[in-house]
């Protein structure tokens, strides 16, 4: 169940993502991404080539666009997050067609996602075919064991980062508890 609206999470066809992305940016540019790495160690030199052969032109490595020619050298044990730039548009109704498409070759792309950028805003939207909320538009990656544990950045808690508890207080004022 989705918290803000205690509505049930379901998956969501690629044409009700259309819609709400039509409804939700109209007249704003976007960038349709298409998320591959999320938080995995290695380098990926083989994906980068894989895309270039496929024909397309860039990726966004870590949160920095580059062009497929151009593809940065990544450290082998750093966790990396790699999303297919697969196409920028402003939203219009004439142009439903291309986001239609877009939307198709990015959840292809990702096994079920695509992450919308604002392009006025900066912020980013996930949407997903396996797990979202058509209410409040809440949606989630594929569940893997890792969203469960508490030592791992993508299952902690965002408030207190997994420790249980919340730093609070001045920062400039400092006391001894002994």
């Amino acid at each position: 169940f989705a918290t803000p609206s205690s509505r049930r999470i379901h998956p969501q066809s690629s044409s009700s993502i259309v819609k709400e992305v039509l409804c939700s940016y109209q007249g704003s540019p976007i960038t349709i991404l298409s998320p591959l790495v999320r938080g995995r160690k290695g380098v990926f030199g083989d994906l980068f080539q894989r895309l270039k052969r496929s024909g397309f032109a860039s990726v966004r490595v870590n949160g920095d666009l580059y062009d497929l020619d151009d593809a940065p050298k990544l450290a082998r044990y750093q966790q990396q997050n790699i999303e297919l730039v697969v196409d920028k548009l402003t939203v219009a109704e004439d142009e439903r067609e291309r986001l239609a498409d877009s939307i198709e070759i990015a959840l292809k792309e990702s096994s079920g996602l695509v992450l919308i950028l604002n392009g006025k805003a900066g912020k980013e939207q996930l949407y997903s075919e396996h797990h979202s909320c058509p209410n409040c538009g809440l949606s989630l990656p594929e569940l893997e064991p890792r969203l469960f544990s508490f030592n791992s950045p993508y299952g902690a808690c965002s408030s207190c980062d997994g420790l249980g508890v919340r730093t609070c207080g001045d920062g400039r004022r400092s006391w001894n508890a002994w």
